[in-house]
């Protein structure tokens, strides 16, 4: 079944799903292997992971596809990742969902800060216009392959 299929069944069979971090792909095991049903991969690890620093947009789309598609391939669960800020506009936007699907993941969740963006943590951080993250959240539905996605 779709990786988006089955986040989207694990969600409407609860009120709240969770959702142990991931790191890596040797870490989603332990994840499945102790019995959750999904697991979630935030930039902050990844750019920890493969960097060694702190989440300040130093990674790109590339990277984090690779990163991500390594994650869900070490897996049976769903994997639902951490997209940023989307890597630009609403073109950047679709083509990051197009990636993600491919390989593999279940689905993302988006920031909704400017660039540079900041590491949820530190402060200093700024938002998008309203107008500007719709614009990005109906390209990333518009490029979905599934409405499950």
């Amino acid at each position: 079944m779709y990786a988006g299929t089955r986040l989207r069944a694990l969600l409407d069979q609860v009120d709240i799903l969770v959702l142990p971090g991931v790191q890596d792909a040797l870490s989603a095991r332990p994840a499945q292997a102790h019995g959750f049903t999904a697991p979630a991969a935030g930039g902050n690890s990844a750019t920890g992971t493969l960097l060694g620093a702190a989440d300040l947009g130093q990674l790109g789309l590339r990277d984090f596809v690779d990163h991500y598609a390594r994650i869900a391939a070490a897996t049976d669960l769903p994997v639902l990742v951490d997209a940023d800020t989307g890597f630009g506009g609403p073109h950047n936007v679709a083509r990051m969902v197009r990636s993600f699907e491919q390989g593999g993941v279940a689905g993302f969740f988006m920031e909704d800060q400017v660039t540079p963006k900041r590491c949820g943590y530190l402060s200093g951080k700024a938002v998008v216009p309203v107008r500007e993250q719709l614009g990005k959240l109906a390209a990333a539905l518009d490029a979905r392959r599934t409405r499950h996605w």
